[in-house]
């Protein structure tokens, strides 16, 4: 939705002519439209009132409040355009303002629909920031200690042992962790190749576990990480047990576990399955115990 346009000091007197009953346009003196905003992008509302005999519009029983058209170029001419059917609004009444003898004001004010407005467009902001949050926190949790953009692997060779000084990662590691303390190619170590990668360490990594993190656009596939995810999932049972089928399209390997022993079947091996977009044909009935699968897809497929 869109807010009101606002401007400090809007505020102005009709000319003589007034307003009467029903009618869409008004003038007030001259220079008094250039004290307004312009409704070209947001409109908003102004409140009409007798100002002769009520020096606060909230006084005035007969008050109006009425919205400004959007092709209203009273910044120029001085003469507002009332959009169709917007006299009377906010629990007012569209009467007459032209009684000679008065003095009838023109003001934008702080009103209870500015306030509404406003609470309503935060509600639907706080609702997308929550929904942001919840992609964000289902992503973390899928893609198994990924972060968004890096791609979390571990050493392709090299003995973590206390002694070792050089390993080897598929991809360019954009730093690494030792445990839980960062190492930087700065200071740490240095890198060579262009795929393998050889990390040597100049000193040895003091570790029980070494992880790589990597840019995802270094990956064998060019992904958009915001869409991507990893996990497992649930396959749905086809016309027999031979058939099945996965939610996602996979993006790249797809690997079975067998249910419960754990056998891990390799992806696309003739004598175990095929796959073929979503749908996977097996060599033997997994009926009584299908294996669960463990691949990678973009969510929005």
């Amino acid at each position: 939705m869109s807010l009101e346009n606002t401007k400090n000091g809007a505020q102005s007197v009709m000319t003589a002519a007034g307003l009467d009953a029903s009618a869409l346009t008004f003038s007030v003196i001259l220079g008094g439209g250039a004290k307004f905003p312009s409704a070209a992008t947001r409109t908003f509302q102004v409140v009409i009132w007798n100002k002769t005999d009520y020096a606060d519009p909230n006084d005035d029983p007969e008050r109006e409040y009425v919205e400004i058209d959007p092709v209203s170029d009273h910044v120029l001419t001085d003469t507002f355009a009332i959009s169709t059917g917007k006299r009377g609004q906010q629990d007012t009444t569209a009467v007459a303002h032209n009684i000679a003898t008065k003095v009838y004001g023109v003001a934008l004010v702080i009103h209870s629909k500015m306030i509404e407005d406003i609470n309503t467009w935060l509600a639907a902001l706080e609702a997308s920031l929550n929904a942001v949050i919840v992609m964000i926190t289902a992503i973390n949790s899928d893609m198994d200690y990924r972060t968004l953009g890096l791609i979390k692997e571990a050493p392709a060779t090299g003995a973590i042992n206390g002694l070792n000084m050089i390993f080897t990662f598929t991809h360019r590691p954009v730093f690494l962790f030792s445990d839980l303390a960062p190492s930087s190619e700065e200071d740490d170590y240095t890198v060579a190749g262009s795929g393998p990668y050889t990390v040597t360490f100049l000193a040895v990594p003091p570790v029980a576990k070494l992880v790589s993190f990597y840019n995802s656009y270094d990956a064998d596939i060019a992904i958009n990480i915001m869409n991507f995810v990893e996990g497992d999932e649930a396959l749905v049972a086809g016309i027999d047990g031979y058939h099945w089928s996965v939610a996602h399209t996979p993006i790249g390997p797809v690997t079975l576990f067998a249910v419960p022993d754990g056998i891990r079947l390799r992806p696309g091996a003739s004598d175990d399955y095929t796959i073929s977009g979503k749908d996977i044909i097996s060599a033997s009935d997994w009926s009584a115990s299908p294996p669960v699968p463990y691949y990678r897809y973009y969510a929005s497929a």
